[in-house]
């Protein structure tokens, strides 16, 4: 799932950003550090959160909600600072589905 978001990221757009924040599936009991640098999006599997300006806890299914723009429900624990990820989520596009593997 994380690497579907990595290759959303619009390069460009996300030249200049600087971003890290860690991602706490709740369900499957893994951290990953997530930080997009230069336009590229990578993600590290950690023990536990530490020294992030954000931490988000969830289940993994809840992040698919989340990307997809619900901010409300309930499942997600925010601590830190939630624009870390609204400026990730900015530069994320979504993919063609008129895209062709292969041409004739």
């Amino acid at each position: 799932m994380l690497d579907s978001l990595a290759i959303s990221v619009n390069g460009p757009a996300a030249w200049d950003l600087d971003l890290a924040f860690d991602l706490v599936f709740t369900d499957l009991d893994v951290t990953y550090r997530v930080t997009l640098r230069n336009g590229v999006l990578v993600y590290v599997p950690r023990q536990a959160p530490a020294d992030a300006p954000l931490v988000l806890r969830m289940p993994k299914l809840r992040l698919l909600a989340l990307l997809g723009g619900d901010r409300t429900s309930p499942g997600i624990e925010v601590e830190g600072d939630m624009r870390v990820f609204e400026q990730l989520a900015a530069v994320l596009e979504p993919g063609d589905p008129d895209f062709e593997i292969v041409l004739p």
